[in-house]
């Protein structure tokens, strides 16, 4: 009797793994032309990322400030809605543009630009690096880059959809993360 219960505990466990999801050909086909799109749109090095989403790290008493501030929005502390065309990496050959708003917290006794606290550059970062991760069909691209007074540490994670997460460390302020697309840049 304890055999049969083995032998048929063995056989469930045989047909429900093989009985386990499988992508078909086609989605699989379909799924490599877009992450060979992605790599192409990156690769070439003139693509916009455009932020739509803005999640900053705070501290609970910044989080309840802020909820406090957006009461009667669809914002809340720790998920900012942005504004259209307004957040975005502009990638070039040796150049890379960026304006993304900062909700943050800024950590130093002196901030050189008390009229914004935005994310800015316009530069060549110091150091770029793309990874293709064939593996999970997803792009990473990391860079180091100053503005006048700050140093940025850059990570962005493309996904076969075009849609994009990116995070942003500084020297002097809390992380920030950003979802949004990534587009070619016309030529």
């Amino acid at each position: 009797m304890k055999r049969l219960h083995r032998v048929s505990a063995i056989l469930c466990t045989v047909i429900m793994v093989s009985c386990g999801p499988s992508k078909s050909e086609a989605e699989q086909a379909y799924n490599l032309q877009q992450y060979n799109e992605i790599k192409e749109i990156v690769n070439s090095q003139n693509y916009r990322f455009s932020a739509t989403i803005a999640y900053p790290l705070q501290t609970n008493a910044v989080v309840e400030a802020t909820d406090a501030i957006f009461r009667g929005t669809e914002n809340v502390g720790s998920r900012i809605v942005l504004e259209k065309d307004n957040s975005y990496l502009n990638f070039s050959t040796d150049n890379v543009e960026g304006r993304l708003p900062y909700y943050g917290e800024v950590q130093t006794g002196y901030y050189a630009d008390t009229r914004s606290t935005a994310i800015e550059f316009n530069t060549t970062p110091q150091s770029m690096e793309i990874i293709e991760n064939d593996k999970n069909s997803r792009v990473l691209v990391r860079f180091v880059i100053k503005n006048g007074t700050e140093q940025f540490n850059v990570k962005m994670d493309v996904f076969t959809n075009k849609r994009a997460v990116v995070q942003v460390y500084g020297a002097n302020r809390t992380s920030i993360r950003y979802e949004g697309s990534i587009d070619k840049l016309p030529v």
